[in-house]
C-alpha cells in the first residue's frame, strides 16, 4: 500500500463507521426502519463515499485516534529509536544528548532515510503500512465505538427505542474487544515488522546507519 491511499483509507474507514453509528438517530428521526434501508448499496454509493471521506477529514483534524494511540505509537518508535541508537551509535554519547535523542524525532529521520534508500526495504515498508491502516482502523472502532456507546445507551434508557439499546451495547462490546485483544495484537505485529526492517538494516546496511546515527 503507498502513503497516498493510506491517507485516504484513513479518513474513509472512520467516516463509514461514523455513518453506520449514526443509522440508529437516522431512523428515530424518521421514523423509518431499519429494515427499510438498504444500507449496503448506500455505503458502496459513490455519494456516500464522498461523504465518508468528508466525516474522517474532519475526524482526523481532532486527531481523536491519536489520543488512544498515542501510548502505543510511543512503544512502536520506542522500539525504533532504542534499536538504531544500540547499532549505529559507535562515538561517545553523554546520557544528556542520549535521552534528547531518544525525545526527539531525529532518528526516525534516520530510520525513514534508510527505508527510502532501498527498494527491499521499500517493499518491507508497504507490509508496515497495511498493518498501519489495520491499527489505525481498530483505534478508530475503539474511538467511535465508546462516543457511540455512550450516547446510545443514556438514549434508550431515556426513550426506550430499541436500536439505540442495540447499537449502544454492540458499541460497548465492539470497544472492549478491539481496545483489548485487537489493538495489543495490531501493535505487536507493527513492532514485528519494524524489527524485520531494523534486521535488515543491522545486517546489510551497518556502515549507512553507522554514518548516519554517529552524525547526530
Amino acid at each position: 500500500m503507498d502513503i497516498g491511499t493510506l491517507k485516504k483509507l484513513r479518513a474513509i474507514v472512520p467516516g463509514t463507521l461514523i455513518m453506520l453509528g449514526a443509522l440508529p438517530m437516522y431512523t428515530y428521526v424518521t421514523d423509518e426502519p431499519l429494515s427499510s434501508i438498504q444500507a449496503l448499496d448506500w455505503l458502496l454509493a459513490g455519494a456516500a463515499a464522498v461523504v465518508a471521506y468528508v466525516l474522517g477529514a474532519i475526524y482526523n483534524v481532532y486527531c481523536l485516534r491519536a489520543m488512544f494511540n498515542r501510548n502505543s505509537h510511543a512503544r512502536i518508535t520506542a522500539n525504533i529509536k532504542h534499536r538504531l541508537l544500540a547499532m549505529g551509535r559507535t562515538m561517545p554519547l553523554t546520557d544528556a544528548r542520549r535521552e534528547e535523542l531518544l525525545r526527539g524525532n531525529d532518528l526516525m529521520d534516520v530510520f525513514y532515510a534508510l527505508i527510502d534508500s532501498r527498494e527491499s526495504l521499500k517493499e518491507r515498508a508497504k507490509l508496515v503500512r497495511d498493518n498501519g491502516l489495520v491499527w489505525s482502523s481498530i483505534a478508530d472502532v475503539v474511538v467511535l465505538g465508546v462516543v457511540f456507546a455512550s450516547l446510545y445507551i443514556p438514549l434508550w434508557l431515556i426513550v426506550d427505542y430499541a436500536p439505540f439499546k442495540i447499537w449502544g451495547f454492540a458499541s460497548g462490546a465492539l470497544t472492549l474487544l478491539a481496545g483489548f485483544l485487537f489493538h495489543p495484537q495490531a501493535e505487536r505485529r507493527h513492532i514485528q515488522l519494524s524489527n524485520e526492517q531494523l534486521n535488515f538494516i543491522a545486517t546489510q546496511m551497518k556502515g549507512e546507519v553507522e554514518t548516519k546515527v554517529n552524525a547526530l
